[in-house]
């Protein structure tokens, strides 16, 4: 099973691209972070940083988040590979299936075309 669910704040504004099929591919950063005691008992906080991409009705809903919006992000993980300069480069980037905001906003899915448009008030930061 490849199942990944994230909560961070976005680090970047969404880049969008339009297709010429229509499709559109929305391409962000999320950080989240990650609170635990070192060996001396202080507080050590790391963040760390994910790839985004998302595609058609999700994309859409990403193109319009704001750096800095809390979200919540569910997805695949897959590596890209490319050459560069004659050496193979690759990313590990998460496919976003599901995106919410954290706050009272829609819920977004790329599940099924009757999905789409239906919004979900999400009470809490956490929904599940």
């Amino acid at each position: 099973m490849n199942l990944t669910i994230l909560s961070g704040n976005v680090g970047s504004v969404p880049d969008v691209v339009n297709l010429d099929n229509g499709t559109k591919i929305a391409s962000f950063s999320l950080a989240t972070n990650e609170n635990y005691k070192d060996k001396s008992g202080n507080w050590i906080e790391h963040t760390e940083w994910h790839n985004i991409k998302c595609f058609g009705y999700v994309a859409e809903k990403a193109a319009k988040i704001e750096k800095g919006a809390k979200v919540l992000i569910s997805g695949k993980l897959k590596t890209e590979s490319w050459e560069n300069d004659g050496q193979k480069k690759y990313k590990t980037v998460v496919i976003a299936d599901k995106l919410e905001m954290t706050a009272k906003t829609q819920s977004v899915t790329s599940d099924t075309p009757a999905d789409y448009g239906q919004s979900n008030d999400v009470e809490d930061d956490f929904p599940f």
